[in-house]
């Protein structure tokens, strides 16, 4: 059957334009820079799960199961952009990998999962084997960083010539940092309100004896149930110190980062967060811990510190070194902005993938 269309790239990603979440705000960053510059092949967004839950998800993963049938039987997908993150995801996807076999059209696999490790570590030994198949058979997969791609390669038992770095990209906010502050240090929270994102080692750490009295303020922001993290506050003394904000759009986000000094972002698992990359962008020293891909773009004493994960004592350390020295979270950053601009624009990532997506079809 003749195509009616020039073959595009389908993207399939969970919530469409405009939805919450870390690998939503990464497609519409990557599909906007594309369609910006006017890149080709064109695209095409398919959404997988729906905005609204999961009540709705199985409708439309159906859809988007018969939207990829349907236009790659008419030929016009020239490849299939799935991004993936861990368990049901996996399944989804990996669907969508064996149709794209069965269509004869190259699928490239983009890994965000944040547990993807504990994940794969919990499956019986058959269905490891499973997903091992699955995401060899697809063409590429793209992953957010080296750890991850070593994971994939030596754990998942990938051919390394087909797992591919591609690092998240945030647009330039281009923001006029105010007039240095001496006296008070301004800490940003922003992430899921739960355990695996550390705000209460966070908390646990602002309380302890150096830091309780210092000069600094704590904002939140992100999704979720604050009500235990404002129990912690106010059962630690802190209430008067901590502000919630809850969610926040990005313009209301933009705003929060140009009034802060640093984030911290405590995890327990990660990928790569976008708030790291954003935060950087809008030249703020970051506080971390080096799991996932994160030592990819936060390096320890240059744009910000990296502490082991549920340590709270080395998070209480590194807090005091931003908190007591404001040179010292200036310098840092400056240090991010900088390497921002040069690794973490999403032309940078769009570059990646382009070359990625042609090396398919060599």
């Amino acid at each position: 059957m003749a195509a009616r269309y020039p073959p595009a790239i389908y993207v399939v990603a969970p919530g469409g334009w405009n939805a919450t979440g870390g690998i939503c705000r990464m497609v519409d960053n990557f599909m906007t820079e594309w369609e910006q510059h006017e890149r080709r092949p064109p695209l095409v967004l398919v959404d997988s799960y729906g905005s609204k839950g999961k009540g709705c998800m199985p409708a439309y993963f159906v859809s988007a199961f018969w939207c990829v049938l349907f236009n790659g039987l008419c030929g016009r997908i020239g490849l299939l952009h799935l991004h993936m993150a861990e368990c049901g995801s996996v399944l989804r996807k990996g669907m969508l990998v064996w149709l794209a076999r069965v269509l004869n059209v190259p699928a490239v696999v983009h890994v965000h999962a944040a547990e993807f490790v504990d994940f794969y570590a919990a499956l019986p030994r058959v269905l490891q084997r499973l997903v091992s198949a699955t995401l060899r058979s697809a063409t590429r997969c793209i992953v957010l960083g080296t750890t991850y791609r070593e994971y994939f390669i030596n754990v998942v038992a990938l051919d390394a010539r087909r797992v591919e770095i591609v690092y998240n990209g945030v647009p330039d906010p281009e923001v006029q940092r105010p007039v240095p502050r001496q006296a008070t240090c301004e800490l940003l929270f922003a992430g899921a309100l739960t355990e695996r994102k550390g705000l209460q080692d966070l908390l646990a750490a602002l309380a302890s004896a150096r830091l309780r009295q210092a000069a600094w303020h704590l904002a939140v922001a992100g999704n979720g149930d604050d009500a235990p993290f404002r129990n912690q506050s106010e059962m630690s003394g802190l209430a008067d110190k901590v502000t919630f904000h809850g969610w926040m759009a990005p313009p209301k986000m933009h705003d929060l980062f140009a009034a802060s000094d640093v984030l911290v972002l405590p995890s327990r698992n990660e990928g790569l967060p976008m708030v790291i990359v954003e935060a950087m962008a809008s030249g703020l020293a970051v506080i971390s811990t080096p799991v996932g891909s994160i030592s990819d773009a936060v390096v320890d004493g240059v744009n910000g510190l990296l502490v082991p994960p549920k340590d709270v004592d080395a998070l209480a350390t590194a807090l005091a070194k931003v908190i007591e020295c404001p040179e010292v979270r200036r310098r840092m950053g400056r240090e991010g902005r900088n390497l921002y601009l040069t690794k973490f624009m999403p032309s940078k990532a769009n570059e990646r993938l382009s070359e990625i997506f042609s090396s398919v079809h060599q």
